[in-house]
């Protein structure tokens, strides 16, 4: 089928037809042939808050200790002052409140820059497959939006036991002229079989990504881009590894204009390739996503 298909219904029509295996239903859309596909909105949640850090007094030790390449690097991106609060702290206010004030301002504007990964900044990190697929994906396509999720990670990794790695949720409300921003999440719930998720460089003009939007008045505004363009494909495999998992940052709002006061429904679709051998590819249907325009004041 050569025709770009721009109804989820479609989409759904055609998963059944190509992929083999048993078709179920969870919380977060449906599971076919073990991959899962979700939606949301993506926000600054990358960004930490003072829960986030679960372990304040070994964290500032290794900072001014200088214990690592990583803890050298944050260290010498604070302020003179800000280091002098962490040189001067004692686990009890109100020298405590001011430490973690100064810890959460600086690793949220390290979260909020570019991209902070060098060999040798994280050479004594181990990093999770996760954070090493997403810095290759960023490396690669620069999507200057992935790099605060990319971040977040690294800082997780270097600090595991000190930076919690639970992302807050997004919130769906999107004042209006704003750019609605979906994180897009493949689970491969599979054990013994892997999956590949070739990915355009330009991702908002990946045609195996199909979107079917429903503006507050009910008008379907199905996102048409530009899919003659010629781009890279960057492949990246959910793999044989239990919930492995692939996530991408893609800018909905890039081809699809979200101009009304109101109820956006969204409804996403992604072709995912078989191994080698098999079939070509499959289609999987994401979670039904509410996102909500309100006005810009």
């Amino acid at each position: 089928m050569t025709k770009y298909i721009h109804s989820a219904v479609l989409a759904v029509a055609l998963l059944i037809q190509s992929a083999d295996g048993q078709n179920t239903n969870n919380v977060w859309g449906p599971v076919t042939n073990d991959v899962q596909m979700h939606i949301m909105v993506k926000d600054l949640s990358y960004l930490l808050t003072d829960d986030d850090i679960t372990g304040l007094p070994k964290l500032i030790d290794r900072l001014r200790r200088h214990s690592d390449t990583t803890c050298m690097f944050l260290w010498q991106s604070l302020s003179n002052d800000a280091q002098e609060v962490l040189i001067d702290y004692q686990p009890f206010p109100p020298s405590a409140k001011q430490a973690q004030d100064v810890i959460v301002k600086a690793f949220n504007g390290v979260i909020g820059g570019s991209n902070i990964y060098t060999y040798e900044r994280f050479r004594d990190v181990t990093l999770r497959r996760e954070t090493s697929d997403l810095n290759e994906y960023v490396s690669l396509a620069r999507l200057g939006g992935t790099q605060a999720h990319l971040n977040r990670l690294l800082l997780e990794d270097a600090f595991p036991s000190e930076v919690s790695r639970n992302l807050k949720a997004a919130d769906p409300t999107i004042k209006m002229g704003n750019p609605v921003v979906l994180t897009i999440v493949f689970t491969n719930m599979s054990s013994n079989a892997t999956f590949y998720v070739p990915t355009a460089g330009s991702i908002e003009n990946d045609r195996r990504y199909v979107f079917n939007v429903v503006t507050p008045a009910g008008k379907t505004i199905s996102p048409k881009g530009d899919f003659t363009l010629v781009f890279s494909q960057l492949s990246y495999a959910l793999d044989t590894v239990e919930n492995r998992q692939l996530a991408f940052a893609f800018s909905l709002s890039d081809i699809c204009k979200f101009d009304e006061i109101g109820n956006y429904s969204v409804i996403g679709s992604r072709q995912v390739d078989w191994p080698e051998g098999k079939q070509t590819h499959f289609w999987v249907i994401s979670n039904p996503l509410v996102i909500n325009i309100v006005p810009a004041k």
